[in-house]
């Protein structure tokens, strides 16, 4: 289901198709976002030089 989120499907249908409420996916799913969110930042500060 974290694939689903991470290819922007809405958080409310997500829930629907797996029977459970919005809050809960998040709780359970959030982390690999956030793992996302890290590895792009990470990749990005690769590619910047500040001086």
């Amino acid at each position: 289901m974290g694939n689903l989120i991470a290819e922007d499907a809405a958080v409310t249908t997500v829930a629907k198709i797996i029977g459970d409420t919005p809050e809960m996916v998040m709780k359970v799913y959030a982390h690999s976002l956030a793992d996302e969110e890290l590895k792009a930042t990470k990749i990005l500060s690769s590619l910047i030089k500040f001086e």
